[in-house]
């Protein structure tokens, strides 16, 4: 595709293009409703909130708005899009973010030999002079074309030498053989995945990395420029339900993305550190929700993980919130200072949120400005000591009972229902909290009856997720969004363990593109906040496999019981009126127009169904993220989280893989497994 085809931004013109209906975000952020088609607006009656804010709380609805059953991330522009009918023309003069539903047909000229889809994938400069002047003028650009692989054949290195470009659709996998038994296989390419994919190849080690959805899935475009995100193409995220059955909360929902980047297609892109605080949190509730790590034993990752995705935010520490290695520092805007004052007095902390941004100017073909597949593993193909099989649902590891370790992973071929088997001498899981924990009990064995490692019936249980809460409101005077703002959490002393919420301010292109109508360029008297809280994990809380359901892929379905605890409505209710208490405090006189607590897993981020902890009784996974049964399987992603603290876990997940990735190769080398 060339990068001509796509410069328009008009309706008319994506519409055509693009072969899919438009979702341009409206003028009107709302939330998920309750399981009767009405918004779940909770009543200072029930709620019981503060005294000023008790006259602003109702219950609204608005005929003119129709509601979109969609993921909600933190940035309004990821929330749920309501298209408002009758809406003023203004609202849409400039239609920034657009969800493409389908791509149903890719410019046939993608389909040549090597050279040319190189030459496709890139923009296309023919005289260096030219290339260094466009480099002079625009700075820091970064152009990630080519990021579907239908815009780019892949070219894999054989074993012999030669290069073979893979064209084929029927057969993606031309050579099975490859993956010996010194590979190391990574499932998954989302954060997590991706991470450990660019340390293992990085250190060495030859890596198969296993993606279930198509190359082609990932399309999108993300454009930034001078810092400021322009331009969002993106897919809609609905939640799945085909071959999932819930038995807790019957409004939960769950999302997943088989597709190159997994879920860093649709995030937010914040990335805050999890705190010393946290891990402290995680000790006070008692011995079954004890870490056996601290944050210290993350703190170097982080550092290793962060200047991969230049993360812009506060350089400065702030209480429960690390600042990390911020390549981009940034201030709140001076309209914050009487908020952050007081917040500072309150024990808490005003700053920006922080954020991947990638680069400051940049245009890449993903539906976010950090897709992992496309910012770490590509870069980890460079190596030469990484195969990608796109395609390749996972459907058990296979474990020798003699040797006692896992020798091969066992796959179904997406495209043609083939099963293979892959050799190897590691796995690294990284399918998500759910569906990491689905390959690990569909691993059955004559020593593992109920899924791989389970010798206590731990596998599955504690599932926790961030209870969710949505606020928004008018302020007296305009407040910005650029850098977006984050109260965090109130302190242990002040807070029941494994019990708190933050709160992050909603910013995105469609409000930039309202400011900038209004003539206050990111700045607005409307503002909208998530409002993040937590949940102690119990064992009462699962996923588990449904025979009676099967999936489409013929493996079982899923059992997913989960229901958030009283505590956590009333942390979210009690985050809401700091906020709101602060605000008037400080003068802005906030009116509240909407608050509502979302669907459980509205905020995508399921954990702890494979979690670490230093006794088998309480968890799967040791201190370096090895099940404790088997030693050569290392889960990296959120599964393994014991407790859930209130902030994103993308960050977190990208730390604690490349460390467990860098003791897997230790292991390795030393031969203890």
């Amino acid at each position: 595709m060339q990068l001509k085809e796509i410069e328009p931004i008009g309706a008319q013109t994506l519409q055509t293009a693009l072969d899919g209906p438009l979702k341009v975000s409206g003028r009107k952020i709302l939330g998920e409703g309750s399981a009767d088609g009405t918004r779940q607006l909770l009543t200072a009656e029930a709620n019981q909130p503060n005294q000023r804010a008790n006259k602003r709380l109702q219950r609204r609805r608005d005929p003119a708005l129709s509601r979109q059953n969609k993921s909600c991330l933190a940035r309004d522009d990821n929330l749920v899009a309501m298209v408002t009918k009758g809406a003023p023309q203004e609202d849409f003069a400039l239609p920034l973010a657009v969800n493409v539903r389908r791509i149903k047909k890719i410019d046939a000229g993608v389909q040549r030999h090597g050279k040319e889809i190189e030459e496709i994938g890139s923009i296309l400069l023919k005289n260096p002079s030219h290339s260094r002047a466009a480099k002079a003028k625009l700075g820091d650009v970064e152009v990630g074309l080519a990021e579907t692989a239908e815009a780019k054949v892949q070219v894999e290195s054989l074993s012999h030498g030669s290069t073979k470009p893979m064209l084929s659709r029927a057969k993606c996998y031309s050579d099975w053989a490859l993956s010996s038994e010194d590979s190391i296989v990574v499932v998954g390419s989302g954060p997590a995945g991706a991470a450990a994919t660019l340390l293992l190849a990085r250190a060495g080690m030859n890596v198969t990395l296993l993606e279930a959805g198509p190359r082609s899935a990932a399309f999108g475009l993300t454009a930034r420029v001078a810092g400021v995100t322009i331009m969002r193409v993106h897919r809609e995220l609905p939640p799945r339900s085909e071959g999932v059955a819930v038995t807790g909360d019957p409004r939960t929902v769950l999302y997943e993305d088989l597709s190159p980047g997994g879920l860093t297609n649709h995030w937010s892109c914040a990335v805050p550190r999890f705190s010393r605080d946290d891990f402290r949190d995680a000790r006070r509730a008692g011995e079954s929700f004890a870490w056996p790590i601290d944050y210290d034993d993350l703190a170097p990752w982080y550092d290793w993980v962060e200047p991969w995705l230049r993360i812009s935010g506060s350089p400065k520490d702030a209480p429960t919130l690390p600042s990390g290695k911020v390549s981009s520092p940034r201030t709140l805007h001076p309209t914050w200072a009487a908020a952050a004052r007081l917040a500072e007095q309150d024990g808490q902390s005003l700053v920006p949120v922080p954020y991947v941004y990638g680069a400051q100017t940049t245009i890449t073909f993903s539906g976010t400005v950090f897709n992992s597949f496309v910012r770490l593993v590509k870069p980890a193909r460079r190596s030469g000591r990484l195969t990608v099989r796109f395609g390749a649902r996972v459907v058990r590891l296979e474990w020798s009972g003699a040797k006692k370790r896992v020798e091969a992973v066992i796959i179904r071929d997406a495209n043609t229902g083939e099963s293979h088997r892959i050799r190897c001498r590691a796995v690294v899981l990284a399918a998500g909290a759910i569906n990491t924990t689905k390959i690990l009990l569909q691993s059955t064995d004559a020593d593992f009856p109920e899924g791989l490692g389970n010798t206590h019936g731990v596998l599955g249980r504690y599932l926790h997720d961030h209870p969710l809460g949505k606020i928004e409101l008018e302020v007296a005077s305009p407040l910005s969004f650029q850098p977006a703002a984050y109260l965090t959490r109130a302190s242990l002393e002040r807070t029941d363990p494994l019990y708190a919420a933050a709160c992050l301010q909603w910013s995105g292109v469609h409000r930039l593109t309202r400011s900038l109508l209004k003539g206050r360029l990111g700045r607005l008297t409307s503002c909208g906040f998530s409002v993040f809280g937590t949940m102690a994990p119990s064992a009462q809380n699962f996923v588990a496999l449904d025979a009676s359901r099967p999936s489409q892929d013929g493996t079982p379905g899923l059992v997913l019981n989960i229901t958030h605890p009283e505590e956590s409505a009333r942390a979210l209710v009690a985050a809401r009126d700091q906020l709101v208490g602060l605000l008037d405090r400080a003068g802005l006189r906030p009116d509240v127009g909407l608050w509502l607590i979302d669907s459980v897993g509205s905020a995508i981020h399921f954990a702890g169904t494979c979690r670490m902890h230093s006794s088998p009784q309480f968890g799967m996974l040791d201190g370096w993220n090895r099940m404790h049964a088997v030693r050569n399987v290392v889960v990296a992603d959120s599964a393994a989280f014991t407790t859930g603290p209130e902030k994103n876990p993308a960050l977190t997940a990208m730390a604690m893989a490349a460390r467990a990735s860098q003791r897997l190769v230790e292991d390795l080398r030393s031969g203890v497994i």
